[in-house]
């Protein structure tokens, strides 16, 4: 498993150069404008007409997919410099819902104006199809993932927040958004008790702190270690069966 870096702030992380170059377009054409969320506000339903794209200028969000039963599978979390509903840049609805988990500052760019100024500024194509291509690949994992078991699943999101989370202090690694065990279920695929029942082995090992919050992985190398060995047995009783 590659080994994960972890930032020293989330407003202040490093973007990489396309979404700063992007940027920079966006505000020097005027395609957007900045808009608040609050906390579990939505930034737009699954079948909303998709007029916006949005990029997280401060805070947390989530795009996620729900069944009839109301059942919510998180998609991805989103934080400064990340775009959403760009995968909607050709078609008149969204096809996930997104909602701020945390009071958010959001860049919304007017869709039909950015598609304009792409014929004058093909730079701004160029930079957002390196931002599909990332979302492309988050997708191809996050699909493989689902073929682990639940606990293996559990284990694997709780590395993929503190790859996008991460802070390393002299406690551990502390995870800087407020994760719960409802949003890490229904991240992972699966149900609170099975979330509950990982976190509780977790901890028990002095893995993880959960209690105060912010949650704190003590041992990263235990984890990965815990991590990689799940995803053998799965993979050897699948292989048996």
């Amino acid at each position: 498993m590659n080994k994960l870096k972890f930032g020293n702030s989330l407003d202040h992380k490093q973007l990489p150069q396309y979404i700063t170059e992007l940027l920079s377009l966006i505000h020097k054409h005027n395609l957007g404008h900045i808009r608040q969320c609050r906390k579990n506000e939505h930034l737009f339903h699954s079948n909303d007409p998709a007029d916006q794209i949005f990029m997280i200028q401060k805070g947390i969000a989530i795009t996620y997919l729900a069944d009839q039963d109301g059942h919510e599978r998180i998609r991805r979390f989103f934080s400064v410099g990340d775009i959403l509903g760009h995968n909607t840049l050709f078609h008149d609805v969204y096809i996930a819902n997104a909602r701020a988990i945390q009071p958010c500052t959001i860049l919304s760019i007017n869709k039909t104006k950015f598609l304009q100024q792409v014929e004058l500024e093909p730079k701004l194509l160029i930079h957002l199809y390196r931002v599909l291509e990332m979302t492309h690949r988050n997708l191809a994992v996050h699909m493989g993932d689902s073929y682990f078991s639940a606990e293996t699943r559990v284990l694997k999101y709780l590395l993929r927040l503190l790859n996008q989370f991460g802070n390393s202090t002299a406690e551990g690694i502390v995870i800087t958004i407020p994760i719960t065990h409802e949003l890490l279920a229904k991240y992972a695929g699966t149900t609170r008790v099975t979330v509950t029942r990982v976190l509780s082995l977790l901890c028990a090992d002095n893995i993880l702190s959960t209690n105060p919050r912010p949650w704190i992985i003590k041992d990263f190398d235990a984890l990965v270690e815990l991590c990689e060995q799940s995803c053998l047995d799965y993979m050897n009783t699948a292989v048996t069966v």
